[in-house]
């Protein structure tokens, strides 16, 4: 029962952090998760990987402007 007390707080703990420490339009974009998806850790990094994640092509990009 203890380990699994132990377990359910921290990964309660990784949410609530996350949420603090987003900011401006990663903010905005937790606060637009639905509840459902909120309060559920492997969600949460799936929706973040969707959303923010670069592409390779946006990667090159950014790159190619650093040389110019």
């Amino acid at each position: 029962m203890v380990i699994t007390f132990e377990k359910y707080v921290t990964y309660r703990e990784k949410l609530n952090l996350l949420a603090v420490l987003l900011r401006d339009n990663t903010s905005d974009w937790f606060d637009t998760l639905p509840e459902t998806r909120r309060g559920n850790w492997n969600d949460v990094k799936t929706e973040f990987k969707e959303r923010f994640h670069e592409s390779d092509l946006l990667r090159w990009q950014k790159a190619t402007n650093l040389w110019n």
